[in-house]
């Protein structure tokens, strides 16, 4: 009988041990780990590549796949996660230079794996929240109108974005980069401002590191991000 769960990190070989130390530093139940490449090639620290993942899962008898967001793009991730077809099998994203891992549920249906993982923001009580917030800054915004004006002009902030926020068109906070019309998360409303700006240098962030930021987004929302980044995006440095 199997006492230890089996963990497979996914990722370049530093990655793994960067994530695998974490782990062991977090952990106070036994668990075995194993590495699996991130790229087409084995390497001398793994038991396969991602390509082979799927084998891996079974032959192994993988209670765990940890991908390590450095070294897998948001598609591949979501694509493995799709995928894999074993029941009870848990899904974490282990972010990089931090200890910060998203966790995920284990299901017994693995074509709901993905979406309970990421629709949080889809709830009935966080749809709630989100609208509250928008609703209550937005009218302390045009009630204190004549301070609002001047943080209006300082962000290039039109008046009729808060109205289409009061009336339900766009939210504060929508997803970032090329989210819109997207199959895989959740449908929100357009965002004034984006999930990125909670982070500095938003700009300069790729594609996929948007995505990722989308996903963890919608998957472990908050009202209280909504009111970090409006509040970094009107009185912040920008």
């Amino acid at each position: 009988m199997k006492t230890d769960k089996i963990k497979v990190i996914v990722g370049s070989p530093e990655e793994c041990v960067r994530v695998a130390q974490v782990l062991k530093s977090m952990e106070l139940t036994a668990s075995k780990m194993k590495f699996v490449s991130s790229g087409n090639e084995k390497s001398s620290e793994s038991i396969g590549s991602i390509s082979q993942l799927s084998e891996i899962v079974e032959i192994h008898k993988v209670d765990e796949v940890i991908f390590c967001a450095k070294d897998t793009s948001a598609q591949e991730i979501i694509a493995w996660m799709s995928t894999i077809s074993k029941s009870n099998l848990a899904f974490k994203i282990a972010q990089p230079e931090s200890s910060f891992i998203i966790g995920s549920n284990s299901i017994d249906h693995p074509g709901e794996l993905y979406l309970m993982n990421i629709n949080a923001i889809s709830e009935a009580r966080h749809q709630r929240a989100k609208r509250t917030f928008d609703v209550l800054t937005s009218l302390f915004l045009i009630l204190f109108s004549p301070l609002s004006i001047f943080l209006f002009i300082r962000i290039k902030l039109s008046f009729i974005a808060v109205l289409k926020v009061l009336f339900g068109k766009l939210t504060w906070v929508g997803y970032a980069g090329q989210a819109t019309g997207s199959k895989v998360l959740p449908n929100i409303r357009k965002g004034v401002f984006s999930a990125a700006n909670q982070f500095d240098h938003a700009s300069n962030l790729s594609e996929s590191e948007l995505q990722k930021i989308n996903l963890i987004y919608a998957k472990d929302y908050k009202w209280q991000v909504d009111m970090l980044i409006l509040f970094r995006k009107l009185f912040g440095s920008n």
